[in-house]
């Protein structure tokens, strides 16, 4: 009886450990489109961030937002044809599909539905995206020769929507211009 109380005890143990140890996934996102750039096209791109928050390159078309060393957001530079861009109302879908492809490739497309969209006030459009336990915030810079996604993981930013706005509002650049990125809603 003693050595089933011992052998339980130790098992018990071991499951509050492996419990406690485990570790949720987050989902690591790497650009993946087919984009030519100037080397330095994203460095041209100022964005403020919070003193917690740091801006990591990682490839011509890919900064990381990093926090606590996660990934919660970038800026990444996208390919979306000018034709979607021109008539988003009608090519919200086509627009959100290349995002998923370029940036979230391994989250099937039935989870990468919009969960919401619209104008922002400093962005050419605003898509809130992801599968069910996560939302992903993309907002679309049209620029004179690239488009730009700012991007942030809700769930990792503690939804903490003054900090999204606040680096939102931030984005600027020569290849930026205020208006080719006016509300098209």
């Amino acid at each position: 009886m003693r050595r089933l109380f011992t052998v339980c005890a130790i098992v018990v143990a071991i499951l509050i450990l492996l419990t406690g140890c485990r570790n949720e996934q987050v989902p690591h996102f790497t650009a993946d489109a087919s984009i030519t750039v100037d080397p330095g096209t994203l460095e041209r791109i100022r964005i403020t961030l919070p003193e917690e928050i740091s801006r990591e390159s990682i490839s011509d078309i890919q900064d990381d937002f990093v926090l606590n060393d996660q990934q919660v957001g970038g800026i990444v530079l996208v390919d979306i044809p000018k034709e979607l861009l021109d008539a988003p109302m009608k090519g919200l879908f086509e627009i959100t599909e290349l995002l998923r492809q370029q940036l979230m490739p391994d989250i099937p497309a039935k989870e990468a539905e919009v969960v919401s969209w619209g104008g922002s006030q400093n962005a050419y459009m605003e898509l809130a995206v992801g599968p069910d336990d996560i939302t992903y915030f993309h907002y679309l810079f049209r620029g004179t020769n690239n488009t730009y996604d700012v991007w942030f993981n809700w769930k990792l930013l503690n939804q903490d929507s003054d900090i999204i706005y606040e680096i939102v509002n931030s984005v600027a650049g020569e290849d930026i211009l205020q208006e080719n990125n006016q509300n098209p809603f």
